[in-house]
């Protein structure tokens, strides 16, 4: 009468054992993981049952172990959901926050066994004690829940054994699905039809019967590879999910493989290619390019394989698709060519851009004309705007012209913004063509250095609306210094602040005077060398906030410091000239003075004088 226990014990060791093996085995893998607590939920389950199936047990032990038990048969439901999720790579569910409700049934049903408002009692047998389901709504539930979670997981395993290609995994979900199934009936005959039916003559031993499915999984570890990666499984799926296409070829240049990606870039079915000609995808000019016929193909690529050639691909529907190939060899033992892998990167993208920069340049060109003959036109109206007494008409000049150049900049901004965006998105994919990777980057600095002009531009010809409020000078500063620390840093540049504290608010445009602090700070960075200093003060004097930028660079002489506040004078050949200028126009604007001091490799001194009013 003591078989029962033993038979309870070796099962729980099995199951231990096995919990153990998978661990220790992949202890990296999700599937081996939840498959390993799926497990040790009937090694708890077995354990439990060693003492409650033991002759002489008291009612108080067997109540004790039941409820210990109870945590295998209760969580193996939720246990078997989660290992079907996590077999059909639906890992996107059990990584969420809401996958605990998956256990929260587990939850319920474990406290009212362990809370005293049981599920299941027992009834004095020969062998020890058998089950007695209480007759309650709870308990009708627990049998939809676990009936419910396991059918579900089978279904999901049997969703994903006919969706994949992978022929191992087909063998282990029909491996998992049989023992499944067949331990699921099993058990339940034995756990709960028999005690429905108040047949106790054969014990519940649901934990012992699902083995069936332990013995399914050994099987299908050794047989199928389950809870490993062999290199087949592990290329198909990196082949599957390459976002570039791959074409395998046999010695003759005839099409063998495709991968997902060359099938939607074609616009092709699989099959419909697999036994085709490569010439069937390649346009009229690559196909002479590579002299892709018939054995002239194989000898091209036998004697040097391709690395990025630039082809064209033709897809299903006539259309042109630039990609950039490259092509590795299949030698068999005898080293002999047995086949050819075509690696291709669709460049449409780029293409497009490369497009839209030499469209782009050519409306440059032209427009530049048009960029000097106004400029041109603007120095003249400041040279008449020293000498000519008639403002009015000066005025009227000036502001035709930044209408102009305000279309004009606006009409400039929007194809450099696409082109700059699609210069930087195809920079973010890998390109192994240096030459191609060079001019994507040339063309995102150029864009930007031309944007850069035109923002210029805008603000000469388009002011602030003069939005005056209460601000802390000090507070301004600071708030521009901060676009320069990473610069400063960078250049060992030491700042040196020396601030009073005491200095009333006044009321200004914050924006426009913003514009003038980082113009002066973005002048400074460029003339102080490394290991530079700054020096900024602010004080009171003569009822008027004054504030000293000065900095130890290269200086300027007296004919450059005579014509700093003139438009369009500049020292840089990256500049247009207009920044003094237009912050010499705002602090005019606020009533104030802005003054330039510089000796020749002595630096420069910027002084500010703003009136508190």
């Amino acid at each position: 009468m003591a078989f029962w226990p033993f038979l309870h014990f070796f099962i729980f060791c099995t199951y231990l054992y096995l919990s153990l093996y998978v661990v220790v085995k992949n202890p990296r893998s999700l599937l081996g993981r939840v498959f390993s607590l799926y497990i040790i939920s009937f090694a708890i389950w077995s354990l439990g049952k060693v003492f409650v199936h033991s002759p002489g047990a008291t009612i108080q032990t067997a109540t004790l172990f039941e409820n210990i038990s109870s945590i295998g048969w209760i969580s193996f439901g939720s246990f078997f959901l989660l290992f079907a999720l996590v077999f059909c790579e639906k890992t996107q569910i059990v990584r969420s926050k809401f996958s605990f409700l998956i256990f929260l049934p587990t939850i319920v049903f474990l406290y009212l066994q362990w809370s005293g408002k049981e599920l299941c009692t027992h009834v004095p047998q020969p062998y020890g004690w058998g089950n007695l389901w209480v007759d309650s709504f709870w308990t009708v539930l627990f049998y939809l829940y676990y009936l419910s979670f396991m059918l579900t997981g089978l279904i999901l395993v049997a969703i994903c054994g006919n969706k994949t290609k992978i022929l191992a995994k087909k063998k282990q979900s029909t491996i998992i699905i049989t023992t499944t199934f067949l331990a699921l009936c099993l058990g339940t005959l034995t756990d709960v039809i028999l005690p429905e039916l108040n047949i106790y003559s054969i014990p519940d031993i649901a934990d012992v019967l699902s083995i069936i499915f332990a013995l399914g999984v050994v099987f299908a570890m050794f047989k199928y590879e389950f809870l490993a990666i062999t290199p087949q499984v592990a290329a198909d799926r990196i082949i599957s999910k390459m976002s570039d296409s791959l074409i395998l070829l046999d010695a003759s240049g005839a099409i063998k493989f495709i991968n997902e990606a060359t099938a939607q870039l074609l616009k092709y079915k699989k099959r419909e290619l697999v036994g085709r000609d490569m010439n069937l995808i390649l346009s009229s000019e690559s196909v002479g390019k590579l002299k892709m016929i018939g054995r002239e193909f194989t000898e091209v690529i036998e004697n040097s394989s391709l690395k990025n050639e630039e082809l064209n691909y033709i897809t299903r529907y006539g259309d042109d698709i630039p990609v950039l190939v490259s092509t590795s060899i299949l030698r068999g033992n005898n080293k002999e060519m047995i086949g050819i892998i075509v690696f291709a990167r669709d460049i449409t993208p780029l293409k497009r851009a490369q497009d839209g920069m030499r469209i782009l340049n050519e409306r440059l060109k032209n427009k530049e004309k048009d960029a000097l003959n106004i400029m041109a036109e603007l120095r003249k109206i400041n040279d008449e705007l020293k000498t000519n007494q008639e403002k009015n008409i000066q005025v009227a000049k000036i502001d035709s012209l930044e209408k102009i150049m305000l279309d004009l900049a606006h009409e400039l901004n929007n194809p450099l913004m696409i082109i700059s965006g699609k210069a930087q998105l195809s920079l973010m994919d890998r390109i192994d063509n240096e030459e191609v990777k060079n001019n994507l980057i040339s063309i995102k600095e150029q864009s930007e250095r031309a944007k850069s002009i035109i923002d210029r531009l805008m603000m000469f010809s388009h002011p602030t609306k003069g939005e005056v409020k209460k601000i802390n000078i000090n507070e301004a500063i600071d708030s521009a210094l901060r676009f320069f620390d990473n610069n400063f840093a960078e250049n060992n540049i030491r700042v040196n602040k020396s601030y009073d504290n005491f200095l009333p608010f006044i009321n200004v445009d914050e924006k426009e005077m913003q514009e003038v602090f980082i113009n002066i700070l973005r002048n400074a960075a460029e003339a102080i060398s490394a290991n530079g200093v700054l020096n900024i003060l602010t004080r009171m004097q003569d009822k008027k906030i004054r504030i000293d930028f000065e900095d130890n660079g290269i200086g300027m002489d007296k004919d450059k410091l005579f014509k700093v506040y003139d438009p369009f004078f500049t020292t840089k050949e990256d500049h247009l000239g207009l920044g003094t200028s237009i912050c010499h126009g705002i602090i005019k604007a606020h009533k104030g003075e802005m003054l330039y001091n510089s000796e020749p490799g002595k630096g420069t001194t910027v002084t500010i004088y703003l009136p508190i009013n």
